[in-house]
């Protein structure tokens, strides 16, 4: 059974009527059905009753957990499985990473994460933004937008080894 867009619309809103009134809302993580995601940002295994451990990876400290089924495992960041299932995304086609309000990367609560694109996550970490003038080889920061993961390089050089691009890619950004 594949639900609609009109059912997914009334499955969100009774999920948002729920979060209101202060019940704890749980649901299958999509694709994998031994485990039970919740709103307050945190996800158990549904066959032992264990919560996952999150781990934390790349500079920002983003946290991520395994999921397992039948295909196999993968690792997912926390905040994003929250955000896919119980924050709504009115622009997806714009909006496709998440941001946390108190910029605490720790916080996964539903309540605090949002959906934004690359300028919303720069303005949230001013500090990560070095020189960003087009002078020749200077200190770049590179966003990943798969893993919400951002990386400094003191040279344009070093940034496209990093991703395997050329110089002259990066510098025409």
């Amino acid at each position: 059974l594949t639900p609609n867009n009109s059912t997914l619309i009334k499955l969100n809103l009774i999920i948002e009527i729920l979060i209101f009134m202060g019940v704890t809302v749980a649901v299958v993580v999509k694709d994998y059905p031994n485990y039970r995601i919740f709103e307050e940002g945190y996800i158990v295994n549904a066959k032992t009753g264990k919560k996952l451990k999150p781990t934390a990876s790349g500079k920002m400290g983003t946290l991520r957990v395994t999921l397992r089924n039948d295909k196999g495992k993968k690792q997912f960041s926390l905040a994003r499985l929250i955000a896919k299932h119980f924050v709504p995304n009115d622009n997806c086609m714009k909006y496709r990473l998440v941001g946390h309000k108190d910029l605490d990367q720790n916080n996964n609560s539903a309540k605090n994460l949002f959906w934004t694109d690359i300028s919303g996550i720069l303005s949230m970490y001013p500090d990560k933004i070095q020189n960003r003038s087009r002078k020749t080889d200077c200190p770049v920061m590179v966003y990943n937008l798969y893993t919400n993961e951002i990386f400094d390089f003191p040279r344009m050089t070093d940034a496209a080894k990093f991703i395997g691009c050329s110089y002259s890619t990066i510098k025409n950004v």
